[in-house]
């Protein structure tokens, strides 16, 4: 493999990983702003609020 195609993958890699940190770290200080966060990460679904799972959505 030549050299200059394996610095091209690493340099692909790493801008991969960079984005998405750079994503992750937007998403984290959004989250932080919101009072709620906590509360809806924790909170429990309530299932019987839920449609069945023997409900089918029938296209018209």
């Amino acid at each position: 493999m030549p050299p200059g195609t394996i610095g091209s993958a690493v340099g692909q890699v790493t801008g991969a990983l960079v984005g998405a940190l750079r994503e992750r770290r937007q998403t984290v200080r959004a989250l932080a702003g919101c009072a709620r966060t906590a509360d809806l990460l924790e909170a429990e679904p309530d299932l019987d609020a839920l449609p069945s799972t023997r409900t089918r959505w029938r296209g018209s």
